[in-house]
């Protein structure tokens, strides 16, 4: 119960869901819509570790998976979240066959919803890797942002996780730190924004050996540990890359890192 009180005083501190629920402007919907599915996806997934119906909890898991990509791209990365549950359930499996239909139960769901965005996108924007960015749908143009531009990808990463609050008069006397470190091209955002490692939720991590520890070395938890801290670098890397600096841009990696 204690663990279950302190994760979720974390999601909900850290990773501004209740900013979401108080918002409606088409910019939060993907976002909201993202997070459904993603928590949907890995539900089932845990579900199907005692379940007696795996393969529907494969299939939906698979299903809302996919459904989370269409709403936000970057909400794929929840793959690797995904990974080591079904891992550790097809684990238990004992028959090879069972894996093989467990398996396909989750990817072809995801196929099919992969299908139908790529063929979307191909009549829409003509390319089915296209979501839209080159016909520049939002206020920032990003049609020339790429992934491969490490200087601003790094200065970016640095601003999400080790940006310092600035000292404010008004209570409660802290507030984002407007710019960057990089002269970046206008094609990125600069707003203000504060780093992860500002946030005193985020500090818990820090207890994350004990409780590898006390779960006496379990190799599913660290895995997940491992693969969720990738995920969360990742997301940052992608966000500051195409994007740049943006308060609301963290809700693409903060519900990761509780």
């Amino acid at each position: 119960c204690f663990s279950f009180c302190t994760g979720l005083l974390a999601l909900l501190s850290t990773s501004f869901l209740c900013y979401l629920s108080a918002r409606s402007w088409f910019y939060e919907i993907p976002y909201n819509s993202a997070f459904v599915f993603i928590f949907a996806s890995l539900y089932c997934a845990l579900k199907a570790k005692n379940s007696l119906r795996k393969r529907l909890c494969f299939g939906l898991s698979g299903l809302f998976f996919s459904l989370s990509g269409g709403c936000r791209p970057i909400a794929l990365i929840s793959i690797l979240l995904l990974l080591p549950i079904l891992a550790g359930t097809l684990k238990d499996v004992p028959e090879k066959r069972q894996k093989l239909i467990l398996s396909a139960n989750f990817l072809s769901p995801a196929f099919c919803v992969a299908m139908f965005l790529a063929v979307w996108n191909g009549l829409r924007f003509g390319s089915p890797f296209d979501f839209g960015n080159a016909y520049q749908l939002t206020v920032s143009d990003i049609r020339f942002n790429s992934v491969s531009n490490l200087a601003v990808a790094l200065d970016g990463s640095f601003q999400y996780f080790f940006r310092l609050p600035s000292v404010n008069g008004i209570f409660p006397f802290f507030k984002g730190t407007s710019g960057s470190f990089a002269d970046l091209s206008h094609s990125f955002y600069s707003k203000p924004v504060v780093g992860l490692i500002s946030y005193p939720v985020f500090w818990w991590s820090g207890a994350m050996p004990f409780v590898y520890k006390h779960r006496k070395g379990s190799k599913e938890f660290f895995a997940l540990l491992l693969c969720g801290t990738l995920a969360g670098l990742i997301a940052i890397y992608s966000v500051s890359a195409s994007g740049g600096v943006f308060e609301r841009y963290t809700l693409d990696f903060k519900w990761i890192f509780p």
